[in-house]
């Protein structure tokens, strides 16, 4: 039996192989290893081969996305202090030849978009360089010239990283545009494939072996390319392509059918767009599913032209059916029925089907609106069209408080009902109440009134009124019809009857009753009502009266309202606005017609700066009598500062007269003042502060007036 070590053994001898472990661990580290002749060390390399021999192959290195190459930092050229600097920079760009290629570029150019997020090196900015010079040649292909060159360089005094923020490195951008391209031939082919009946039974159409996938995308940089073929517009593999001059039905066979001629200049925009007008020809001759398979473009330096073939996949040829609902709309058959913008069984035409959108859009009565081609019927060319509608709200009510010089503190009440019956009627209403005036109104309106260009319209009235002209207490009824010309020409005819109370300055309270035929013609193309900024307005009316007050009486009314409204600077940021307005009474004096009838000037919507209906012949008390005749002239600048606030500058001039104007202008009352605009989404905010040039000894000084609107 042999003895065991005994405890105290064993534990110092494994000390002190611990001991001899560490103590040959904490030697001396070798050197670090030189990296190789190739630029990588051997521990790199056998890492490499190490996963080249990996089954599933070597991993990729990261990659950055396309773009974001000119934001990296090389590694030879990161700062050593482990601080981040920038290379702010200048763009230089000229283009003496044609200024407008400078200009697109200042607009467009990645090195103008980034121009506040400077690169982190010289080489960063030469990559942005390089892509705004590849932009250029794009810019001077957009504008025909197709043989012109666009060079750039860095100022060679470039500041070094740790003296970049001291001042901007200037990158330097000329073009030479060279002569300008002109279009030469184009075609307009048409592919007649054959198609696949989908489950539902509508046709879907197959591509072109010769317009492969991606044609589309691909044609909207197509002048561009010069002279890269994007889309052969050869038919091949049994795609049979008509020959343009065998083509009927007024389809386009060249791109000067749409609108673009051989000689023009081709510019890449002009080009684009005529393409597309082609697809919208096709869509408006009975083809609603056509669509552009492709474009080839082919570049002519010798003759300086640009050639463009297109290619058509037109679709079955359709004709347009009914209205057809899925669900049951908040409007009834008839409503849509006049609306509908073409006759069932002709030929498909878009243009037709939008203008029946914006017919429905226009109403406001629907919150989202969709229309497509329904399935085929009548043996498969005549298609329904189906109206999907989300309705809006019919219903609005209103409330405000008011202030102003003319009439003090108010409130108004309103409520309007978009859809009164179904037919789209409208019927609104209103009760303004200040100190002065309470009038209650109820306004209805029916479109498409036995015609689909006609509405019929009626109006009743309750007003009490009791200004510095006259006391009145009166009730009125009108109601007629409405047409509208074209787009912007509209008339009006209506009978009217009005009876009351009145209080004239000159004479004893009496009673009055009238009737009229009120007659209106209207021009108006500014598109807004509430805030135009472009386009001018003028309205005529004549209205023959007849009645009794004090004696019989028999008078014609006549009234001439002219706008302007002229953009100086953008579409809406500076405008000027210009109004005028001429009114006459023949065939009776101002004193004896009822004073409703008569002319009036002064106040918040004529001459700012002067009371309500205070210019003009007054009596020995001073009171207004009210005119024979009217001139008012007023003119504005309008300029918008922000999207919600802008600023107003105006001066306004009128005056009634007691017979017919002999001088115009002469002794006109002159008021102007300032005003600010908050812009809402039903319209601008008023507040319009103003004082009279021409003050008589009772004027105020100051007069201001709040509304929704501009003030014309």
């Amino acid at each position: 039996m042999s003895k065991r070590p005994p405890t105290a053994f064993l534990f110092f001898s494994l000390l002190l192989l611990l001991f001899l472990l560490i103590a040959a661990c904490a030697g001396k580290p070798p050197a670090p290893e030189q990296p190789s002749a190739n630029g990588r060390d051997e521990r790199a390399a056998g890492a490499e081969e190490l996963l080249a021999g990996d089954p599933f192959g070597p991993v990729p290195a990261p990659r950055l996305p396309d773009g974001m190459a000119a934001a990296q930092t090389p590694a030879d050229e990161a700062p050593s202090s482990g601080e981040t600097h920038s290379v702010p920079y200048s763009v230089d760009c000229a283009s003496p030849d044609d200024p407008k290629l400078a200009d697109i570029f200042n607009k467009t150019s990645l090195l103008q978009r980034l121009a506040d997020s400077p690169p982190t090196s010289l080489t960063g900015l030469e990559q942005r360089l390089s892509s705004s010079l590849e932009e250029g040649r794009k810019i001077l292909h957009s504008q025909g010239y197709y043989s012109g060159t666009v060079t750039g360089s860095i100022d060679p005094q470039a500041p070094e990283a740790k003296g970049a923020n001291k001042h901007k490195t200037l990158v330097w951008v000329r073009f030479s545009p060279g002569p300008r391209y002109a279009l030469g031939r184009t075609s307009v082919s048409v592919a007649e494939e054959k198609r696949t009946a989908a489950p539902d039974g509508v046709e879907k159409d197959q591509k072109a072996a010769a317009a492969p996938d991606g044609a589309e995308e691909k044609r909207t940089a197509a002048p561009d390319g010069a002279e890269e073929e994007q889309t052969a517009a050869s038919g091949k593999n049994g795609t049979d392509i008509s020959a343009p001059a065998a083509r009927k039905d007024g389809l386009p066979v060249s791109l000067a059918d749409v609108g673009l001629t051989p000689g023009s200049q081709a510019e890449a925009d002009a080009v684009l767009a005529a393409v597309d007008r082609v697809r919208d020809a096709f869509r408006n001759k009975g083809y609603p599913f056509a669509k552009v398979e492709g474009t080839r473009y082919t570049v002519d330096h010798q003759a300086r032209t640009l050639d463009a073939e297109v290619l058509v996949n037109s679709g079955p040829f359709t004709r347009m059916g009914d209205i057809r609902t899925p669900e049951a709309p908040t409007v009834t058959p008839e409503y849509l029925e006049a609306l509908r913008t073409w006759e069932p069984g002709a030929p498909w035409n878009q243009e037709a089907v939008d203008t029946f959108h914006d017919n429905l859009r226009q109403s406001g009565l629907f919150r989202s609106i969709t229309l497509s081609p329904a399935k085929a019927t009548d043996g498969g060319e005549r298609r329904d069209v189906d109206v999907a509608l989300l309705p809006a709200p019919e219903r609005t009510v209103s409330g405000a408080l008011k202030y102003d010089s003319d009439f003090g503190p108010g409130v108004q009440g309103g409520g309007e009902h978009r859809n009164l019956t179904g037919r789209g009627d409208s019927l609104r209403l209103s009760l303004p109440l200040w100190m002065d005036l309470q009038e209650f109104t109820a306004n209805y309106r029916q479109p498409y009134f036995l015609r689909k260009d006609q509405a019929f319209i009626a109006q009743g009235r309750l007003l009490n009124q009791d200004t510095e002209a006259y006391d009145l207490q009166s009730a009125a009824a009108s109601a007629g019809l409405e047409r509208r010309f074209s787009p912007h020409w509209s008339g009006s005819v209506q009978a009217s009857a009005e009876g009351g109370s009145i209080k004239d300055p000159d004479e004893p309270r009496s009673e009055y009753v009238m009737l009229g035929l009120p007659l209106g013609l209207a021009y108006d193309n500014t598109g807004s009502l509430l805030d135009a900024s472009s386009g001018a307005r003028v309205l005529t009316s004549v209205t023959p009266y007849t009645g009794t007050y004090n004696t019989d009486f028999e008078v014609l009314r006549t009234r001439l309202d002219a706008q302007a409204f002229l953009p100086l600077v953008g579409r809406d940021t500076l405008i000027l606005a210009l109004r005028g307005a001429y009114g006459s009474l023949w065939g009776a004096d101002a004193q004896d017609v009822p004073p409703t009838v008569r002319f009036y000037s002064g106040g918040g919507g004529s001459v700012r700066g002067y009371e309500y209906q205070s210019l003009g012949p007054r009596d020995d008390d001073d009171k207004p009598l009210g005119g024979t005749s009217l001139v008012e002239v007023s003119g504005e600048t309008r300029w918008k500062i922000t999207p919600e606030w802008g600023v107003v500058a105006f001066v306004d001039g009128g005056m009634a007269y007691a017979d017919a104007v002999r001088n115009f202008g002469g002794d006109l009352r002159w008021g102007a003042g300032l005003g600010l605009r908050y812009y809402t989404a039903i319209g601008p905010l008023r507040f319009d502060l103003a004082t009279p040039l021409t003050p008589r000894e009772d004027d105020a000084s100051l007069q201001f007036y709040i509304s929704i609107g501009q003030s014309f």
